[in-house]
């Protein structure tokens, strides 16, 4: 008996059936199976968001976001787009705040480092097969970010290493002068 045959109620696939299929469907549209969930999440989200989102001018996260407010909140998210008001600004105005994670930046910039040290030999040479994401505005903004603060982290190196070894003069200073060496 074929899968397609066999009988279920609806709504009957289990978890990991559903997870199965949409990757599998990812996998013929040539995306991922979680890329392809939020897309059917999108559906869910009035027609003013869908169509935001479909002229670019409101991100995948955010319009997924819309899905996951209750349904009075996703109509007055409707209303403004509909008069006019910017979509990623109406949505944001609506989501709620959620406190800022704790964040190790030691971690953080041993991560950054990490995926720098692989994506260079990776890409080096390679820059024009890159297809990019579906919102390419929203990657040149990170991209720009990413240029910023990896300026910031060289200048913050720069000023270490001249500070290490300073250190290590006074260091060695303070031995030559009690007679050790």
């Amino acid at each position: 008996m074929l899968e397609i045959e066999e009988r279920r109620e609806p709504g009957g696939l289990s978890q990991y059936a559903e997870q199965d299929l949409r990757d599998r469907i990812g996998e013929m549209l040539g995306m991922s199976g979680r890329n392809v969930q939020r897309y059917l999440n999108i559906l869910n989200a009035p027609m003013e968001v869908q169509r935001a989102h479909s002229e670019g001018r409101l991100s995948m996260k955010l319009a997924e976001k819309v899905t996951r407010l209750d349904e009075a909140e996703r109509e007055e998210i409707a209303a403004e787009i509909a008069a006019g008001g910017d979509p990623a600004e109406v949505v944001a105005a609506h989501l709620p705040e959620s406190a800022p994670a704790e964040v190790d930046p030691d971690r953080a910039y041993e991560l950054l480092l990490a995926a720098g040290t692989r994506a260079v030999p990776a890409l080096d040479g390679r820059v024009g097969e890159v297809r990019g994401g579906m919102d390419l505005d929203q990657e040149n903004k990170i991209w720009e970010q990413v240029m910023s603060l990896i300026k910031a982290l060289i200048a913050r190196n720069k000023a270490l290493k001249t500070q290490r070894a300073e250190t290590l003069r006074e260091v060695r200073d303070f031995f030559k002068g009690n007679g050790r060496s």
